[in-house]
Formats: structure tokens, C-alpha cells, sequence
């Protein structure tokens, strides 16, 4: 039997199936036939297109899978703790291409999650080549396969999140395949919540200081971070994170309140968010000077209230605030210490004179942390005491608040 009659294929419809010929070779190194075999797989799993350009769907028979994962596990087994010579790695990349091409369904997902060891292999494979070569193809043609084959499956994203998180934590750092790797993160966290500080760590060091918009190559990462914001276990890890990440995701959830993306916002981050605000007096009023450390801090209030004075803007979160008096008030106490801190010389909240102050331009005014600090702040109680007969006596019965707006 020859190798190019190995694999049999026929198109019906939108779909092209693909079986084994009724007589198999079972050895990958009859040298003989081996380049018959590459130029085999090569053209029966490609991917080819309806006239619409839309991709054929690729079903492999169980068998056809089950013979490619015995070879990937007999190529594995015979490198041992080396890693593969490139003969070797070359029939590995286009047995890899081919599970890729047809793990898209979940019948043949469940298959090789259920019934073969092929995951094992497959994740030895990619801790030799990453150690001995990150630059790899095969390291992004894993990467992509995993993507497929988590593809709408709860069992097979856990599967994936057990035996590769470690690597692809690991990509993430080192910035490796990037695109492929933050699309894993993305729909692994579709079924199974990412609890992991260093994974955020990571991603914030990648959206520190970049243009948002100018981020195509991230587009997972946008959606994974847009996603967090409304679980609870982002939240959880949020209040763990370091000052700098902090102020690194206050700044992306304003870049996307900016866009006016469709946020919705758990619970529990509008809870942290609030107890920012609740918690700031003590460092709004033992300010100074404007230090940076000083700067950093007034920062990330600055960011959680402009945050919070948008989010009262919209009903929904406007509601759940005006249950909170001690918001309220603190808002109102911040905005008369910080009417009197801007009239003390060489305080953060004391007006500019002139831009050259900041020896900046334009932007760098808007960069400075108490730049519409006031106005958030008037805007939130503003907000709040919108058909609210509670904050509206609260405001007219402070005289100094009162001072603040008439």
C-alpha cells in the first residue's frame, strides 16, 4: 500500500471527512515512504475553501486520529528527554497541523481527550522545543491546535488548563506566540475562572504605558480583561495587585468607558472601587508636595473616582451607589479639603498658574493626577443626589458643601 493512499478524504457539502484506507503501514520510519507520507497528510488535511470562501468543516474518523496520536506518541517516545532532531520535528509539525485542522468539533475533541494519552505527549513536545528553541514553529502550531481543541468544550478547556496553564503563563511572560497564546487564555477563561495574580501581572506589564488602540496583536488580552472586569474573581485578585498594575488597569477601564464600550462591572469590583474612595481621605490629606510616590497615590484615586463618577452616569450602577451614605459624605468632605488643599503653595491639588509649571504640554496637564479631580467629584455628588431626596438634604444641610457648589 502506498503512502498517499494512507488517508482518504470526500467532500459533502460543507464538510470534507477524512478515514484510513483499508491497509495502514504501522511504522513512521520506513524510510521508503516516508516523504510520500508528509505529501500525503499534507494534501488530504489541508484546509480548503467553498466557493463563498468560507473554510470546509474537517471531521476525521476516530481511526484517522487515533493513528496520527500513536505516532506522535512513537516519534515522542524514541527522542526520549532530548530534544527532537529536525527530521524528527518535521513529521511532528505536520501531524500537530493535522490535529489542528480537524479538532474544531467536539466529537473529535472528546475523542482525543477521552481516549488517547496524546495531550501528554503533546505537552513534553512543547517543554523540550521551548526549552531548546522558542522560536519554533511547532511551538505556535501546538498553541493553535489547544485552541481548536478547547474550542465551546468545558471538558476539554480543563483538560488544557491542567496539563499547559504552567506554558502558557510562561509564553505570556516572554512574550512567545503571543497572539495564539492570549487567544488560550481568552476562551480557557470562557469556562474556567483565571485566578492567577501573575497571569494579570503579565498582561498589565504588556498594557503599561502602550496606545490602546494601537494594540490589534492583544485583541485576546482585550477581551480577557474586558471579561474579568465582571467577575468576582478579579476582583478578589485586584486588591492583591501591586500599585503600578493597579493604576495600569484603572487607566485601560477609563480608556474603555472612553470608547463607550458595554461594560458591565461585578458586584464586587464596584464595592473595591467605592472603598477606594472611602479609604482616601488620610492620604488626600497627608499630601504635601507632589512627590512621585505621593503622585502615584492620588493617581489611583484620581483614576477610581473618575471610574466611579462615570459609572453614576448610568442607572443601573447609579442606584446601587445611592445606597451608600458614606460615599456620599466622603465625597463631600474630599471636595472641601481638596477646595482648601489648592489654596496651600506646593500641594498637588494647587491650580497652575501657568503650563510650564509641568514642563509639559497639553497632555501632560491631563496626565496629572488631580487634573478634573474637582469635577469628578462634583459630578459623583451631582449624580447622586439626582432624585434622591437623602443626598439632596445632605448637601443643603452642609454648609461648606453647600459653599462648594453655590
Amino acid at each position: 500500500m502506498t503512502a498517499e493512499k494512507m488517508f482518504l478524504s470526500s467532500i459533502t457539502g460543507s464538510e470534507k471527512s477524512i478515514y484510513l484506507n483499508s491497509v495502514v503501514p504501522s511504522d513512521i520510519e520506513q524510510t521508503e515512504w516516508k516523504d510520500q507520507f508528509l505529501s500525503n497528510v499534507k494534501e488530504v488535511f489541508k484546509i480548503e475553501r467553498l466557493s463563498t470562501g468560507e473554510p470546509l468543516r474537517i471531521v476525521a474518523s476516530n481511526e484517522a486520529v487515533l493513528l496520527i496520536a500513536r505516532w506522535i506518541e512513537y516519534l515522542m517516545k524514541k527522542t526520549g528527554t532530548d530534544a527532537p532532531v529536525d527530521e524528527t520535528l518535521n513529521i511532528l509539525l505536520e501531524l500537530l497541523r493535522c490535529l489542528r485542522n480537524c479538532t474544531s468539533n467536539v466529537q473529535t475533541q472528546n475523542y482525543i481527550n477521552e481516549q488517547t494519552n496524546i495531550l501528554d505527549h503533546i505537552a513534553s513536545l512543547f517543554e523540550l522545543v521551548f526549552s531548546s528553541n522558542k522560536d519554533h514553529l511547532i511551538l505556535k502550531v501546538i498553541l493553535q491546535f489547544l485552541n481548536n481543541f478547547i474550542s465551546s468544550n468545558e471538558k476539554t478547556s480543563t483538560s488544557v488548563y491542567k496539563s499547559f496553564f504552567d506554558y502558557i503563563k510562561t509564553c505570556l511572560k516572554e512574550n512567545v506566540n503571543i497572539y495564539e497564546t492570549s487567544a488560550l487564555i481568552y476562551n480557557i477563561s470562557l469556562f474556567i475562572p483565571i485566578e492567577d495574580p501573575d497571569t494579570f501581572h503579565s498582561i498589565l506589564s504588556i498594557f503599561k504605558n502602550e496606545n490602546y488602540d494601537e494594540m490589534d496583536h492583544y485583541e485576546f488580552l482585550h477581551f480577557f480583561l474586558e471579561k474579568s472586569i465582571g467577575t468576582r474573581q478579579f476582583w478578589s485578585i485586584y486588591t492583591n495587585l501591586t500599585l503600578d498594575d493597579k493604576i495600569t488597569m484603572l487607566d485601560y477601564f477609563k480608556h474603555l468607558q472612553i470608547q463607550k464600550r458595554t461594560l458591565t462591572i461585578h458586584d464586587e469590583g464596584l464595592n473595591t472601587l467605592t472603598n477606594t474612595i472611602l479609604t482616601s481621605s488620610d492620604i488626600i490629606f497627608q499630601t504635601r508636595d507632589c512627590s512621585d510616590s505621593d503622585q502615584e497615590l492620588i493617581n489611583e484615586i484620581s483614576l477610581t473616582l473618575e471610574i466611579l463618577s462615570s459609572l453614576s452616569s448610568e442607572e443601573s450602577y447609579l442606584k446601587k451607589l445611592q445606597n451608600n451614605t458614606d460615599l456620599f459624605i466622603n465625597a463631600g468632605v474630599l471636595l472641601i479639603n481638596v477646595h482648601r488643599l489648592g489654596k496651600e503653595p506646593n500641594s498637588c491639588f494647587t491650580p497652575l498658574q501657568k503650563l510650564s509649571e509641568l514642563g509639559k504640554s497639553n497632555d501632560g496637564l491631563k496626565n496629572h493626577p488631580a487634573f478634573g479631580f474637582k469635577a469628578d467629584l462634583i459630578r459623583l455628588i451631582g449624580n447622586m443626589c439626582w432624585k434622591s431626596p437623602e443626598m439632596q438634604n445632605l448637601v443643603s444641610n452642609n454648609h461648606c458643601l453647600h459653599h462648594c457648589f453655590f
